[in-house]
């Protein structure tokens, strides 16, 4: 069994069950599954193939749970970054994770646009938010990708993702998550209960246990300024 499975028999056994809620939307095990299957499918046809990693430097929101469990459905790892990141961090994290995409929330695209120049790895970059854009965005690629599983076999011990430390001592380091190890983490979770989701994604996806379904999600505000602006005081 693989983090996908989870999803996929929520999915079967309780279609119509709250999968996930955020800022008054909300939407069922069954939506979110398609939703996941076309996110999962979009990247895919981008080029991206198992295995390959893939950052997220977003704030709290149905489409981080949702980019969480496509990536795990496809094979892909995950590598969140903290959006409290300063450029030369998650330069760094980009660099050393090879990533080959990024999933960013539209307040943070100046960021990835500051230091392009210092990462080469990074082919693509997909913006979650509302309203229209230029580019890839998240929504637009849902409308134009089949809700079908994503056809990849995904096995236990597939690396999910990798979680950087806060680099206190030196330099962030990656350290590998399995599936197999997040769903030993989860065998006491029941996913027909509700609970609110008050913690920045980026600390659960880093860890074992993520807490992104059956769930409401709360938005993190920063405390301090944009980490691209680096005059701010």
């Amino acid at each position: 069994m693989v983090l996908g499975d989870l999803l996929r028999s929520m999915a079967r056994r309780n279609p119509d069950g709250l999968g996930v809620g955020f800022e008054g939307k909300s939407f069922s095990w069954k939506e979110v599954n398609e939703r996941v299957n076309r996110f999962g499918n979009a990247v895919l046809s981008l080029g991206l193939r198992k295995g390959d990693t893939v950052a997220i430097l977003a704030q709290n929101s149905h489409r981080y749970a949702e980019t969480y469990f496509a990536l795990a459905k496809t094979g892909l790892v995950a590598v969140p970054i903290s959006w409290q990141s300063a450029a030369p961090e998650a330069a760094y994290i980009l660099n050393h994770s090879e990533a080959k995409a990024v999933v960013a929330d539209h307040e943070y695209l100046p960021l990835i646009e500051s230091i392009s120049s210092q990462v080469s790895s990074v082919k693509h970059v997909i913006r979650m938010g509302e309203g229209k854009v230029d580019g890839l965005d998240f929504e637009n690629m849902l409308k134009d990708s089949p809700g079908s599983e994503p056809a990849v076999e995904v096995i236990p011990d597939d690396v999910r993702a990798l979680g950087y430390t806060s680099g206190t001592t030196g330099m962030p380091k990656g350290c590998i998550i399995t599936h197999r190890q997040t769903l030993a983490s989860l065998s006491d979770r029941n996913f027909h209960n509700q609970s609110l989701n008050c913690t920045p994604m980026y600390i659960k996806d880093q860890k074992p246990a993520p807490v992104l379904l059956a769930t409401q999600v709360a938005r993190q505000k920063p405390r301090r300024p944009a980490p691209y602006d680096l005059t701010a005081e």
